[in-house]
């Protein structure tokens, strides 16, 4: 998990939407609910905002990127209203300061490296900006038209209801408050209970207990894909703990993949800076990239 904030305070807990495309990664706080289960309907819910019900997008997307273009054209169809720091064109004397003195013990290759770097640009800008909380995406992502009218405010009324939290202004903080939690994925490739490497994942080894074990939350959504249409390993997972189909879970981070779309607090955006993925390689960490820094600051 994420490094302990204090030591007074109660243990932490993670929760990811492990079903891809909306939510796989929140901290929540002393307090949440930790094993409800409900169908939310689409009708009833208010669009989300430009900005997803968060205080900005940010995207981290390099100088000439070919993929900017596609992604301003998907923001503008479907109202998603995004900031693009401007880049950096990082240096080969950039990429020597970041890894150690000894360069051979690097585990970090040199694109890897740049990005790493690019995602400190763009928490910098956000940490700039005032703003209580952000979305930063990386400019290779997609999604659903339907994202704003269906997909977000589903998910944001299932992250909402784990919360005891009295008294909450759901127009101003429809995910929660910044003190209800620290990074929520919005995009991740998936969430599959142990090492990917060692491919044993789903049917034969997974089963219902190890989702009932952790705090976690099903909710119907009807534009998720149908089983046949998932990739393997989720579709398999899936069916290992008896979630019907067409329905997401919102749960404790177990091993979250890749860095696709993630929300941050103020305080997150620092401590990923400083402690969780800082601008210099610790060789003895293993870390291979920014994504598993994250991964690990979560998951330990």
């Amino acid at each position: 998990m994420l490094a302990h904030r204090n030591s007074k305070r109660s243990p932490t807990i993670y929760i990811v939407l492990a079903s891809a495309i909306i939510v796989s990664l929140l901290l929540l706080r002393p307090g949440f609910a930790t094993d409800v289960s409900s169908k939310l309907l689409p009708a009833r819910l208010k669009p989300a905002n430009a900005t997803m019900g968060f205080g900005g997008l940010f995207v981290v997307s390099g100088p000439g990127s070919p993929r900017r273009q596609h992604l301003e054209e998907a923001a503008r169809v479907t109202g998603l209203d995004f900031r693009i720091p401007e880049q950096v064109a990082w240096t080969e004397e950039d990429v020597r300061n970041f890894r150690p003195v000894v360069e051979e013990e690097s585990h970090v290759l040199t694109g890897s490296v740049k990005a790493w770097l690019s995602h400190h640009v763009v928490l910098r800008e956000f940490l700039s900006s005032g703003l209580e909380t952000a979305v930063v995406f990386e400019d290779d992502v997609d999604w659903d038209i339907r994202l704003l009218t269906e997909q977000i405010p589903l998910a944001q009324k299932a992250v909402r209801s784990m919360s005891k939290s009295m008294g909450l202004d759901q127009e101003r903080y429809p995910w929660g408050t910044p003190d209800d939690w620290d990074l929520l994925y919005i995009g991740h490739c998936g969430d599959y209970f142990g090492d990917i490497q060692t491919q044993s994942i789903g049917v034969g080894h997974h089963h219902p207990h190890d989702l009932r074990a952790i705090p976690h939350k099903l909710y119907e959504d009807k534009t998720m894909l149908y089983r046949t249409d998932l990739h393997p390993f989720t579709a398999s997972l899936l069916t290992a703990f008896h979630v019907p189909e067409q329905t997401r879970i919102v749960h404790k981070s177990q091993w979250p993949l890749c860095t696709f779309g993630y929300a941050i607090t103020r305080r997150t955006a620092e401590r990923i800076l400083t402690e969780i993925a800082p601008p210099k390689e610790d060789p003895s960490r293993n870390i291979i990239a920014y994504d598993a820094a994250v991964l690990t600051g979560c998951r330990d």
